[in-house]
């Protein structure tokens, strides 16, 4: 469902542990396409592990490289911290 006319797209009936266990290439290539029309998926109200958070994305498609300077989840190099604090102030 569209969360916007921009961009966005809540994805409903679909548990993100459950779509790694499964590995369908047909669920995954669903995925790729709302995401290359939305450019954003939302997945309400699940927390993922972020091994589930890496499997997930690995389903649909390659990762992009990962950037050193950016702040990273402990041992998983893949997962970029996007947050504003007093820790992690924003860049400009």
């Amino acid at each position: 469902m569209p969360l916007t006319s921009a961009l966005g797209a809540e994805v409903s009936g679909v548990q993100l542990v459950d779509l790694v266990k499964r590995n369908d290439p047909n669920n995954a290539e669903q995925l790729f396409q709302m995401l290359i029309e939305n450019k954003v998926l939302v997945f309400c109200d699940q927390n993922p592990d972020p091994q589930t958070h890496v499997d997930v994305a690995k389903l649909i498609g390659d990762l992009a490289p990962a950037v050193p300077m950016y702040p990273k989840i402990a041992g998983y190099e893949d997962i970029i911290v996007n947050c504003n604090n007093d820790v992690n102030p924003p860049e400009n």
